[in-house]
């Protein structure tokens, strides 16, 4: 995003693109802006872009994982154990 000399304009790109967002709107003023403390105005330049996580992002990374999760939970909690009998001692004689 540059300035335009001597204007306040700017030159922003109509479209801009975010790996894994969808970029609503983006733009920029030019403020004036006083300090009392210096006693000078000086220019501010305020950007702002809006954005909204993709959809798909949330299936991939969260979604997919936690259902898989319940469902390992739940083989391992519905599942019966196949343990042979205990012995605690074998005499052979």
């Amino acid at each position: 995003m540059q300035a335009l000399p001597g204007t306040t304009e700017f030159a922003v790109p109509e479209h801009m693109e975010v790996v894994g967002w969808n970029v609503m709107s983006n733009g920029a003023a030019s403020l004036n802006n006083y300090y009392p403390s210096f006693d000078q105005t000086y220019s501010q330049l305020k950007a702002y872009i809006k954005v909204a996580r993709q959809s798909a992002y949330y299936v991939d990374r969260l979604v997919a994982n936690v259902v898989l999760l319940v469902f390992m939970a739940f083989l391992a909690s519905s599942l019966k154990p196949n343990l042979p009998d205990r012995t605690i001692a074998v005499i052979t004689v």
